[in-house]
């Protein structure tokens, strides 16, 4: 949340852009960066993004309901030639420089790196219960056993939770009624 907020102050409007794309639609830097003005498509509902995925050979759509993202790319696409790239001169480095500041500037310890928002996207969806299958096609995971990598980490860092706020729960019960008997 703080991460989307300061991406959407930054001054330079493609560097909050990327890191909101990043964040929110899981595509790959060099994707990202690969991003021309003609790859986009403005709708109604939000833009339709031309992704040349790794691996592939023809751009595949990827769509941004996203209204901050789909007007910032607007803005950003409607000042280039139909071949600009949207995102500039920025390489994966100036972009990973990017990503950290924004972190930084919103007090994430570490600084996040590009391929950690990717991460985020995917462990994210999985935790809120989007199937595996689905998840993989957002992803453009060419094998259901990357995405499926990810599906067990979730349910592994979740199988203790309730145990983990159960003894926190009564942590904090004794200690109340401790504090009330003395």
């Amino acid at each position: 949340e703080r991460l989307l907020e300061h991406a959407q102050e930054r001054s330079e409007p493609a560097e909050g852009a990327l890191v909101v794309l990043l964040l929110l639609r899981g595509v790959r830097i060099s994707e990202a960066l690969s991003l021309r003005a003609g790859d986009i498509t403005l709708r109604e509902t939000g833009a339709e993004l031309r992704i040349l995925r790794k691996g592939r050979t023809a751009r595949v759509s990827v769509y941004s309901d996203d209204r901050w993202l789909t007007a910032r790319l607007a803005e950003l696409a409607g000042a280039l030639e139909p071949d600009g790239r949207v995102f500039g001169g920025l390489d994966r480095f100036a972009a990973a420089r990017v990503v950290k500041a924004v972190g930084v500037a919103a007090g994430l310890r570490p600084a996040p790196h590009p391929h950690l928002l990717r991460h985020t996207f995917v462990s994210q969806l999985l935790a809120a219960g989007v199937p595996v299958r689905e998840v993989q096609q957002l992803a453009g995971h060419a094998s259901l056993a990357t995405t499926q990598r990810y599906a067990d980490a979730v349910n592994q860092s979740n199988s203790h939770v309730s145990k983990v706020l159960r003894d926190r729960f009564a942590q904090a019960a004794s200690a109340k009624h401790g504090a009330a008997a003395a």
